[in-house]
């Protein structure tokens, strides 16, 4: 057991405050008393409030008695009474045994609370895959966070250019789509649009910006911005906790919901955009590609959220499965904002690094076979290149996981999906082959275009469509033919192939 200095509070938890709360019982003390009597001979313990919860046989109470305090984080928690000169040090004894059972249950607290917190995540992304229609999604979402953060209402607010003033979209699992008085530039709302910053207001008729709009008595706000990069277009928020007051716990949770909000409002504009254009009516099919694509990604999400939970890991170990988790969830943001940069046409941003051929495709590996170990589909990996590659890695994951979905898809149960990197002139090039029937000739040479598919049950084509922009955007080539290009026996099904520069 450690002493108290060795062993702080975990993030956001506090064991001092645990103490202050704690509330012994006769079973929660008996255990460690029968123990400490053996050191210190018969000895009684009373609670910080003088009630009797144990006292060992042959313990009597008299003159000879001496006292010690237990004492945790500074606070006395109960009295230990007995004859023996070892008293002092059974009570030291004792604060660390309560120590250490005050640190195990907000341990477990806080591992239950994460893990909630992923379940959560993984349920509002469900949600935002569930329809196509932005009103079912804002109802169903705005409903489950009043449910689970315990509020009187959850609202998603836009903001209206043209008027200057807010629209009420949903609240509480009812659609709305009504124009409100308040101004854009007015409130904590307005603050909020203004900053792209969330705002918690507890007393919030004590906050500078604060607005009184009806006779809803509000006593504690959260507004949190519904951003599309840099730009905020809308807020969510939660009005008046149920017994409580709004935390920067609920405001990280909520984060990462706030993202995929606005890419859902984002998406259904830009979808309406293109369907008044007629060219791009396919495009309101958008969001059966966008469940497509994310499953991965929240599967893996999903487990190690689960493992999170096992509190038999190491702290090493509880830190590698969060950042599989982070990274998880940035790959899911990167998705919708890849799609989103085809839909709008314009060129990404690189954050391009130097990377080891080698390391690069190790660190997709584990990932990949994860996803075709369900299909029964074997990874074969070969690396011919021992250089470097200039790439933004996340963005260039999304075109390997894209290649590797398809196969995913093609080859059904069972099969062989090749990974291949190798030097070609000044050039790199990436081959990823599969042992499935190859790909149609009657779309290969419209492969890359948007909403062209092999017939998948789920997709809208635009996997691909996105994927030729990344590797564009590096530079690079792709292409798609059939045989046995890799030249690696037994490949003779679709290959892509990706030819990209080293410099």
């Amino acid at each position: 057991m450690l002493p108290p200095a060795e062993n702080p509070a975990l993030p956001g938890e506090c064991p001092a405050e645990e103490t202050r709360n704690m509330v012994l019982r006769k079973k929660d003390v008996s255990q460690i008393c029968d123990m400490l009597s053996v050191m210190a001979g018969p000895l009684s313990f009373s609670g910080s409030d003088g009630r009797a919860l144990h006292a060992s046989p042959g313990f009597a109470a008299g003159d000879g008695c001496a006292g010690a305090d237990v004492v945790v984080d500074g606070r006395t928690v109960g009295r230990l009474a007995g004859a023996s000169g070892s008293l002092a040090a059974a009570a030291a004894l004792f604060g660390l045994y309560l120590r250490e059972i005050v640190e195990k249950k907000t341990m477990i607290e806080h591992t239950l609370q994460k893990y909630r917190e992923m379940s959560f995540l993984a349920e509002i992304n469900k949600i935002m895959s569930s329809s196509v229609d932005v009103s079912d999604i804002l109802c169903t979402a705005t409903a489950r966070v009043h449910e689970i953060i315990r509020v009187e209402s959850c609202s998603v607010m836009v903001a209206d250019s043209r008027t200057g003033t807010f629209v009420l979209k949903a609240i509480s699992g009812r659609a709305v789509n009504e124009p409100l008085e308040l101004k854009t530039m007015e409130g904590i709302a307005g603050r909020v649009l203004e900053t792209g910053l969330p705002i918690i207001a507890n007393e919030p008729a004590e906050h500078p910006g604060f607005v009184r709009t009806g006779s809803v008595l509000i006593y504690s706000l959260l507004c949190l911005p519904l951003k599309v990069k840099d730009s905020t277009i809308g807020i969510l928020t939660l009005r008046n906790k149920a017994d409580s007051v709004f935390t920067s716990e609920d405001e990280a949770l909520l984060n990462s919901m706030c993202i995929v909000i606005a890419e859902v409002i984002e998406n259904a504009r830009l979808i309406e955009e293109k369907i008044r254009d007629e060219k791009f009516t396919a495009v309101g099919q958008m969001a059966a590609g966008i469940i497509h694509d994310i499953k991965n990604p929240m599967t893996t999400i999903k487990g190690f959220a689960g493992l999170l939970g096992d509190l038999d890991f190491t702290k090493d170990e509880r830190k590698e499965y969060s950042g599989m988790i982070i990274k998880e969830v940035d790959r899911l943001v990167g998705m919708v904002e890849d799609l989103l940069s085809f839909t709008r046409g314009f060129k990404t941003r690189l954050t391009l690094e130097r990377i080891g051929a080698e390391e690069f495709i190790g660190s997709l590996i584990p990932y990949i076979e994860k996803d075709m170990a369900a299909r029964d589909i074997a990874v074969v990996r070969r690396v011919d290149y021992s250089g470097d590659l200039l790439l933004d890695v996340e963005r260039f994951k999304r075109v390997v996981f894209n290649i590797a979905g398809n196969a995913r898809e093609e080859l059904h149960n069972g099969g062989r999906f090749l990974i291949l990197l190798r030097p070609s002139g000044p050039d790199s090039e990436m081959v990823f082959a599969d042992t499935g029937g190859g790909i149609p000739y009657d779309i290969i040479d419209s492969l890359f275009e948007p909403f062209v598919t092999k017939g998948k049950k789920s997709g809208t084509g635009l996997g691909l469509a996105v994927t030729r922009k990344i590797v564009e955007e590096h530079g690079g080539s792709i292409r798609a033919v059939n045989g046995n290009y890799s030249g690696v026996e037994g490949f003779n099904g679709a290959n892509f192939v990706i030819t990209l520069p080293l410099r």
